[in-house]
């Protein structure tokens, strides 16, 4: 039986107090919607292509900016992770009954380990 291991990415993240210019210049390099926020090795926060857009502005030359804003304050705080033994088809249905696409891979002390996405699974 697969388990999120099998799936999950590595881990790509950002500290706490970074721009969210900086997120959103992670998430178009990288190819990632969503970004594990992390004080030291904790986890504290997620934050999704929907949260820059969100916060962005168009400005009258119809183009996109992002304000000088931190990512810890816009980023989502209630997280929904798992563990790299669970079950796929466990991770799959949390997403669901969650209404999320993405679900931090911790270890016990909240670590981040990776990410698995629903496109992973």
């Amino acid at each position: 039986m697969d388990t999120v291991k099998d799936r999950m990415s590595k881990p790509l993240f950002i500290s706490e107090g970074r721009l969210l210019s900086e997120a959103h210049r992670m998430m178009l390099e990288y190819g990632v919607k969503h970004l594990p926020v992390v004080a030291g090795a904790e986890l504290i926060g997620i934050i999704s292509d929907r949260d820059v857009l969100k916060a962005g502005k168009t400005n009258a030359n119809n183009e996109f900016t992002i304000p000088s804003t931190r990512v810890d304050d816009v980023m989502s705080r209630e997280l929904v992770t798992c563990d790299k033994a669970m079950p796929l088809y466990k991770a799959a249905g949390l997403m669901v009954a969650e209404n999320i696409n993405a679900l931090p891979v911790v270890d016990d002390d909240k670590n981040v380990e990776g990410i698995i996405t629903a496109t992973d699974i």
